[in-house]
């Protein structure tokens, strides 16, 4: 998968908050009804950050579920104290960075002047880089949907869809899409007990036209009801509370390729295949 360069730019740069005086101070008076002078390379290089943070998918939308599924502390979260961020697996991580993301919408500067200038988002991006389930920032099916697929790019390449550490898996007959045939929740729980890997829950393929973003797209907007052309790994939407489940994505040059070589990797070493996969 690609490598982490946003998260490892995001990092770099809080490093050097964290390190300079001058920097942190600057930080500390940051307010959004001045002009902050003296550091227009920062802020700019913030300013970028946060479009960024947003683009690739760390502002959950759904986090707020998140900080009630695994009731996490609103004062823990604030500040993310070492010893307690080293039991919080991605997807609590990544509620914990979208809680601080959008108390800036309410608290005008405080992703700046508290957040960053106190190095809270400096500790939970290294986490988040630490107990990420791939080598590529993994984000949550609900904010995919949320977001059109609209920063996903239109390359070939293939995607997980993963379940969070600590989320139970449930299967349901509950109709989710109008055109989909169900599948019997009892198989399905009895095929997933029979996955020895039970972290992968899906593994497709992107090679259309428009690439990942297109069938990303229609994968998302068939889970919630709203097309009827993905029809591939549809066992996902009969999961409970599928949107809080995760996906990740590899760019590459043939996806079906790709993909061919992943599920045979995951069978030789499970001996079947991922649950809503059904064939190689």
């Amino acid at each position: 998968m690609a490598e982490f360069s946003f998260l490892d730019w995001a990092i770099d740069l809080l490093e050097q908050i964290e390190n300079s005086q001058e920097k942190k101070a600057w930080c500390h008076h940051y307010s959004v009804y001045s002009s902050n002078p003296g550091q227009e390379e920062l802020l700019h290089d913030l300013n970028v950050f946060v479009d960024r943070a947003y683009e690739k998918g760390l502002v959950i939308s759904n986090y707020q579920e998140v900080i009630r599924r695994w009731q996490l502390e609103e004062r823990s979260i604030a500040d993310a104290d070492p010893v307690w961020l080293e039991t919080q697996p991605y997807l609590c991580v990544l509620a914990c960075i979208a809680w601080h993301f959008r108390r800036d919408h309410f608290c005008e500067g405080a992703l700046i002047n508290q957040s960053i200038a106190d190095g809270i988002m400096l500790r939970l991006l290294r986490r988040l880089k630490l107990v990420c389930p791939t080598s590529s920032l993994a984000t949550t099916l609900q904010t995919l949907y949320r977001s059109e697929c609209e920063n996903i790019p239109e390359t070939s390449g293939v995607y997980w869809v993963l379940r969070p550490v600590g989320m139970p898996i449930r299967f349901t007959e509950q109709i989710y899409n109008r055109s989909a045939s169900l599948y019997s929740a009892e198989m399905l729980s009895s095929k997933y007990l029979n996955c020895e890997n039970q972290e992968v829950l899906y593994i497709g393929k992107a090679d259309g036209k428009k690439g990942l973003r297109q069938r990303l797209k229609q994968y998302m907007n068939y889970g919630w009801n709203n097309a009827t052309n993905h029809k591939g790994g549809r066992a996902i939407w009969q999961i409970e509370d599928a949107g809080l489940l995760l996906l990740a994505y590899e760019e590459c040059e043939d996806g079906r390729i790709r993909e061919k070589q992943l599920l045979a990797d995951y069978k030789a070493k499970n001996g079947s295949y991922p649950i809503a996969n059904w064939r190689g």
